[in-house]
């Protein structure tokens, strides 16, 4: 996610302000930049060979589910496999093994730091796998930091290793400092979002949806929470393509609302990060279903104590098909969004918790 390698970037330029630090970025399945205007803004090399890492003091791994076995099966060792062409599965894993977990050398563990990265969705029958369950042991057991987003993480990490390896940290992109992003990349990136937010009155509700087949039922359940708010509606293409650009466009806007309603989680992150009131759509099953995000916005709204903004998708089919008790809902919706001091109480343990998970982050980089 883009927002979440600028966080990683704007970190290290804060701490290279008093020391002398160079960082490369790696990219496990292609060589590339992310390009604004007439200069590149990111620049990634691949790693496909590990004595690339040898002359590094530090090796980490910044966000996501790089260590889960879910992903190397259902997302990279697939697109691998696609990229190279001749590659058979077994290999694929051989790959994603050897990548990810640094072919056990011991040398280089001993420089990683995992950050903002989940297992939240592992299973034992996942864990049986012989060679997985070893190469996480290596791997948390010798790594000189290990502090995951969110507490199902952490505490697995913890009984995996047989000690307290493993820290609560946060998620990466809520280290983006958006002000300075913004202002960096300069004022064209503010236009559009400029004359929408000029054009609406005020207050504002962003409506973000995109990670569920019930986009249209729940876009139209947020007009309806508008509307009884007396908030004019902003519907946010979050999820469209559009570089560092649409990223810059899409925060300015969040940063001028006064609410937010979305079902895509680095939304509800960005939002959270704003400061703004924030409701987010998901399911309620009890494990990842269709993705591996299934389960992420729930994690992140209970572990930051605002569970009840995090309203399933299943209660709004069922009150907009039955109609009778849509009105209830609506009302229900309204009243977590206006409730502004379990917002600004929220918001303060939030940015506590994130301000200390950067201090420990930054220790761990610097401190021999």
């Amino acid at each position: 996610m883009l927002s979440v390698d600028l966080a990683g970037i704007q970190l290290l330029e804060r701490l290279n302000q008093n020391r002398n630090i160079t960082w490369t970025l790696f990219n496990t399945e292609a060589q590339g930049s992310i390009v604004y205007g007439d200069r590149d803004c990111i620049v990634y090399k691949l790693l496909d060979d590990l004595r690339l890492l040898e002359n590094f003091d530090r090796v980490v791994f910044w966000g996501d589910f790089a260590h889960w076995l879910l992903y190397a099966t259902q997302e990279w060792v697939p697109r691998t496999m696609r990229r190279l062409g001749s590659m058979s599965e077994a290999e694929g894993m051989n790959k994603w093994f050897h990548l990810f977990f640094l072919g056990g050398a011991e040398r280089l563990l001993q420089k990683v730091i995992v950050f903002g990265s989940t297992l939240y969705g592992l299973t034992a029958k996942q864990l049986a796998v012989g060679a997985y369950y070893d190469s996480l042991q290596s791997m948390y057991g010798s790594c000189r930091a290990a502090m995951p987003r969110d507490f199902y993480s952490a505490v697995f990490i913890n009984q995996l290793v047989g000690a307290n390896n493993a820290v609560l940290g946060c998620d990466c992109a809520f280290f983006l400092d958006d002000a300075k992003l913004l202002s960096t990349l300069g004022k064209e990136c503010h236009g559009i979002s400029t004359i929408i937010a000029e054009g609406k009155a005020l207050p504002l509700l962003v409506c973000a949806i995109g990670r569920t087949q019930s986009a249209s039922l729940l876009s139209y359940f947020s007009s309806l929470v508008a509307n009884r708010m007396g908030a004019s509606i902003v519907f946010l293409p979050w999820l469209a393509n559009n570089g560092i650009h649409g990223l810059c466009e899409s925060l300015d806007l969040l940063s001028r609302s006064s609410y937010v309603i979305t079902d895509i989680y680095h939304c509800a992150v960005s939002s959270l990060r704003l400061g703004k009131s924030t409701i987010a759509f998901g399911s309620t099953s009890p494990s990842p279903t269709h993705s591996l995000s299934d389960k992420k916005k729930e994690i992140l709204f209970r572990q930051h104590l605002i569970g009840h903004n995090y309203v399933a998708t299943e209660r709004v089919s069922q009150a907009v098909i039955q109609d009778s008790s849509l009105g209830s809902l609506v009302d229900e919706v309204v009243g977590l969004l206006q409730d502004k001091l379990s917002v600004e109480t929220a918001n303060a343990l939030l940015k506590t918790h994130v301000d200390s998970s950067s201090n420990l982050l930054q220790m761990a980089l610097v401190t021999d």
